[in-house]
């Protein structure tokens, strides 16, 4: 996704997991890197059992305002399943990035683009 406000543009890759998921790294397209300014955004979902909606946040954030976003030092993601013989092929355009390298985190949407397009610090 391409995200802009007046002369500033993000690039954004937007994943999404369960809160209660088990899921501790990402595959990230390493063309992100290309860009200017990218961010990848987690998006934690909660369902409510008591109404049957869901609830977005928290929102976990890599990357760093008017920052390239730098890959290169996580490994090579593979496919989830593997072909006839056995193998999980390496997904070579991406990376996998643990959720421990997403190092701002928010309660709410409007939180994460006051972020994207300013900067302010993460808590």
């Amino acid at each position: 996704m391409v995200f802009a406000r007046g002369a500033k543009v993000r690039h954004i890759q937007l994943k999404t997991r369960s809160a209660a998921g088990a899921a501790r790294s990402f595959p990230i397209n390493i063309g992100l890197s290309l860009k200017p300014s990218a961010a990848v955004i987690l998006i934690l979902i909660t369902e409510d059992l008591d109404t049957g909606s869901f609830v977005l946040g928290p929102f976990h954030c890599l990357g760093s305002p008017g920052m390239p976003l730098t890959l290169n030092a996580y490994p090579v993601h593979r496919h989830t399943k593997a072909n006839a013989v056995g193998l999980k092929a390496e997904r070579p355009n991406h990376r996998r990035v643990p959720l421990s390298a997403f190092t701002a985190t928010f309660d709410s949407a409007p939180e994460v683009v006051e972020w994207l397009f300013s900067t302010r610090e993460s808590r």
